[in-house]
């Protein structure tokens, strides 16, 4: 499942997914596409971009098929045994309503959790991403270093 961690909401959801998938086995795998090094090339991202990933929930299944929408809200629902509540998605009438209702939450979501539209935050994260970016082409990757132990070095009187 691919997800927004910047979602106030969508956060709710996914730690709500994430108790339930643990107690499953984890069968669902959490992506978060916020992070700076998403990778939507990754086998396990379906060559999501960023930008596509935002619009709407997309999940890759495990034989790479990418679903989006109320479909990956199903699969996902049934993978941590609650598919039943799916289970009107059967009648089309019903799962076209749901579709379109998510669609408005989907084109809505950003402001109604008091966020930048997404077109904003689009040009915000390429802006970054093109200032991380080395001459070489290359991210910049933070490297850790281990820390040499620091000397007390106040002085007082005994």
């Amino acid at each position: 499942m691919l997800y927004d961690s910047d979602c106030p909401l969508c956060m709710h959801e996914v730690r709500t997914l994430a108790k339930l998938s643990k107690k499953k086995g984890d069968p669902i795998l959490f992506t978060d596409i916020a992070r700076r090094d998403y990778n939507p090339s990754d086998f396990k991202n379906g060559n999501v971009s960023y930008e596509t990933g935002m619009k709407r929930i997309h999940g890759v299944l495990a034989n790479g098929e990418v679903v989006s929408g109320v479909k990956c809200f199903q699969k996902i629902y049934t993978e941590v045994g609650l598919g039943w509540i799916f289970y009107v998605c059967q009648y089309p009438v019903i799962y076209n309503v749901l579709e379109k209702a998510y669609d408005f939450w989907a084109k809505y979501r950003m402001r109604i959790t008091g966020r930048k539209e997404l077109d904003v935050i689009f040009r915000q994260r390429k802006t970054e991403l093109q200032a991380m970016k080395p001459k070489d082409g290359n991210m910049c990757r933070l490297e850790t270093h281990k820390k040499e132990p620091v000397e007390n070095t106040q002085t007082g009187s005994d």
